[in-house]
C-alpha cells in the first residue's frame, strides 16, 4: 500500500506585497473552474503572485491543486492530535487518502490547514449569510486573500485596482486602510444574487415535520437555515436536514455527534417524503412532510 502523500512537496510561493499598491476601487467575482477542486483551484490562483491580468483554466492550475491537496493530507499525518478523528470524520490516514482524491470537495479544515502552509489569511465569504469565515488571522500573517463560496463553489474574489490591474493579495487589516467599502459592496452584490438564485432552486419550504424516527431527537419540526449543498437546509433542535451533493442524496445529521441519521437517495431540490433509510440512527427510519407557503 505505502504512503499515501508523494515524497517531496513543493515550498509556497514566496514574494513581498508592494508597499503601497495602487488604490483598489472594487472587488470582483474571478470564475474558478467548476468541478471538485475549486477550493484548491482557487486558493492556487490566488495565491500564485499579488497581481496579474490572466485567468485561471483548469489545465494551468491542476497541478497546483493537486500539490495543495498534498499538503492537507501531510498537514493532517504530522498532528494527528490537533486533527483527530472527531475533527476529521474519519480516522486521519483514511482522510490523507480521501482528500487526495480528485473528488472530494475542501471546506473548512482545508482552508485552515492552506492558510498556515501559504502563511495567508484566507477570508471565506458565505454569499447565503454574508458571513466571512477568516483563517489564519491568530497567525500574524503578513497578506490576506479572499474567496467567495455560494453553497456549493467556491470562486476567488480579486481587486480592480485604479491602473486596472488585478490584485489577488492583500495587506492584512486592509479592511481598515479603504478596502471596507468595496469589501461591503461586493458583499451585498453577491448575497442579492444569491437570493435571486435561491428563489429559483427553494421551492418554499417553510416548515418540514419528521416523524416516526428511531433516533428521537430527529423527530420534530424543522425551520430553513441557510442554504447547504445547494439546496435549502432545516435544522431542529440541533439536528440538521440537509442535501450532501458528493453523495447525491438527503441526509439527516447530528452536527455535534458527527453523526448521520438517516440519508434518502435523490437529488431533488425538496427533501424527500418517502425512501428514507437507516444510516447511522435508530430504525425505524423516518416520513417527512413538508409546509410550503
Amino acid at each position: 500500500s505505502g504512503s499515501p502523500l508523494p515524497p517531496r512537496l513543493p515550498p509556497p510561493p514566496t514574494f513581498r506585497m508592494a508597499s503601497s499598491p495602487p488604490a483598489v476601487r472594487a472587488l470582483r467575482r474571478q470564475a474558478i473552474p467548476n468541478d471538485y477542486s475549486c477550493l484548491f483551484h482557487a486558493v492556487s490562483y490566488l495565491t500564485s503572485s499579488s497581481c496579474s491580468s490572466s485567468s485561471p483554466s483548469p489545465s494551468s492550475s491542476s497541478s497546483s491543486s493537486s500539490g495543495l491537496r498534498a499538503v492537507c493530507a501531510q498537514a493532517v499525518l504530522k498532528d494527528s492530535t490537533r486533527f483527530s478523528e472527531a475533527i476529521l470524520g474519519k480516522k486521519p490516514k483514511e482522510y490523507a487518502e480521501w482528500i487526495q482524491d480528485t473528488f472530494s470537495w475542501g471546506g473548512y479544515i482545508e482552508l485552515q490547514v492552506l492558510s498556515e502552509h501559504l502563511k495567508t489569511e484566507l477570508h471565506a465569504i458565505d454569499a447565503s449569510t454574508k458571513e466571512i469565515l477568516k483563517f489564519g488571522t491568530e497567525r500574524g500573517f503578513e497578506k490576506q486573500a479572499y474567496l467567495l463560496y455560494t453553497g456549493t463553489h467556491y470562486d476567488a474574489v480579486v481587486g480592480v485596482r485604479n491602473d486596472e490591474k488585478e490584485q489577488r493579495l492583500f495587506v492584512c487589516g486592509s479592511e481598515a486602510k479603504g478596502l471596507k467599502k468595496a469589501l461591503d459592496a461586493f458583499v451585498e452584490s453577491e448575497h442579492a444574487l444569491w437570493k435571486e438564485a435561491d428563489k429559483r432552486r427553494n421551492p418554499g419550504i417553510t416548515s418540514v415535520e419528521i416523524c416516526g424516527a428511531g433516533t428521537a431527537e430527529a423527530n420534530g419540526e424543522y425551520k430553513p437555515k441557510g442554504s447547504m449543498g445547494g439546496r435549502q437546509g432545516f435544522e431542529c433542535k440541533g439536528i440538521m436536514l440537509c442535501y450532501n451533493p458528493s453523495e447525491a442524496r438527503w441526509e439527516i445529521t447530528d452536527p455535534i455527534m458527527l453523526s448521520t441519521l438517516y440519508v434518502a437517495k435523490s437529488e431533488d431540490n425538496s427533501p424527500p417524503l418517502n425512501g428514507w433509510t437507516v444510516d447511522e440512527g435508530e430504525g425505524p427510519a423516518p416520513k417527512l412532510k413538508t409546509t410550503s407557503a
